[in-house]
């Protein structure tokens, strides 16, 4: 089924009149279609584990979850074999196949646990009759926890280093002239992206090797967008909408299949429904509040750094033979991420 969905994504990107950096966007937002198949599989490959094995049913809370993760995987990893061989090519990427996927893999199942790590708290204090309020405060403990740990987890996610005596002096310097309040960064082995990790000052930026190559306005603007992300406290408003968008849509799920259950067909039909549309619901508000997040993180750039050197630090970071990538609104959705294309211009629009 993984290389079904696979072979569809491929030739219909093979036939889209666009760039190969297009091509590459498309394939690596498509990812959610494995992903959102591996969880419906993954859920019921546990309900059957609950239903063959009557012990396991004191456990429900963890035995769905990890049934979801390991299958989620699973279909991530066939889906990855075919695919990631292809977007290598578009990007013109060296780094050997293997080494790519295991890469790729080990950082999409550090971003998943913490996800299904949720679902198992939970689960455990269903199960133990927690009243609301104790169920509240263990997941504002959780979520707390999370966004404290949150740089070891990118660090075990993502190959990184320690700067050199020279490139933290740079960034520093940077950081007192464009007041940043940036002291802490690590280097992202062979990146061309960077990132922020932590809550307030624990937290941690990331700054992807290539972007060292940039002039020092243009990093200074890099280095800007992601401490505007730290000081509008992101990263929690990210984690508080998921945590509550996926309350919301658990409990409208939940009321709707709890009026299907006299009809057996209407039920199953429904669960079927709900497995294949919570995901989606899901990431199109995440991915909604974190576009409009980007949006602001450049307007602050721009106002600490300039518009117009964080417009071409967009496009040194994004551009390849064919220019900088376009996509439209519902890619930007599940990327989490604006086309540069329009960040570029809204950039262009401020700095006139």
């Amino acid at each position: 089924m993984a290389y079904a969905v696979a072979r569809g994504v491929l030739r219909r990107t093979a036939k889209a009149d666009a760039s190969d950096t297009e091509r590459a966007t498309t394939l690596n937002a498509a990812a959610a279609d494995p992903a959102s198949l591996g969880l419906v599989l993954g859920v019921v490959a546990g309900g059957e584990l609950l239903l063959e094995l009557p012990p396991l049913r004191e456990s429900w809370w963890a035995v769905v979850p990890l049934a979801a993760l390991a299958t989620r995987m699973a279909m991530t990893a066939l889906w990855m074999s075919r695919v990631l061989p292809e977007i290598a090519r578009l990007e013109g990427d060296p780094t050997p196949a293997d080494e790519r996927l295991a890469s790729s893999l080990r950082y999409v199942l550090v971003a998943l646990v913490p996800r299904y790590g949720v679902a198992v708290v939970v689960g455990f204090l269903l199960a133990r009759e927690t009243s609301g309020i104790g169920l509240a405060v263990a997941l504002a403990a959780y979520v707390g926890a999370l966004a404290v740990v949150s740089p070891l987890l990118v660090r075990l996610g993502q190959r990184t280093r320690v700067p050199t005596a020279g490139e933290l002096e740079r960034v520093r310097a940077l950081s007192t002239r464009y007041r940043l309040g940036v002291d802490t960064v690590r280097i992202g082995a062979q990146g061309g992206a960077a990132m922020v990790s932590g809550v307030g000052r624990g937290s941690v930026v990331f700054v992807g090797e290539r972007l060292l190559a940039l002039p020092d306005d243009e990093l200074a603007a890099v280095i800007a967008h992601e401490a505007a992300h730290r000081d509008h406290h992101h990263l929690a408003v990210r984690t508080a909408t998921r945590l509550a968008t996926t309350i919301v849509v658990l409990a409208v799920a939940v009321t709707v299949l709890d009026r299907l259950s006299g009809d057996t067909a209407a039920f199953l039909v429904g669960v079927l429904v709900a497995l294949v549309a919570a995901p989606y619901a899901i990431r199109l508000v995440g991915g909604s509040v974190e576009v409009v997040q980007e949006h602001a993180a450049d307007r602050a750039a721009a106002e600490q750094v300039g518009a117009e050197p964080l417009a071409r630090a967009l496009t040194a970071m994004t551009s390849g033979e064919a220019g900088v990538p376009a996509y439209g609104w519902l890619t930007e959705r599940r990327l989490g991420h604006p086309s540069p294309v329009t960040r570029i211009a809204r950039l262009g629009a401020a700095a006139s």
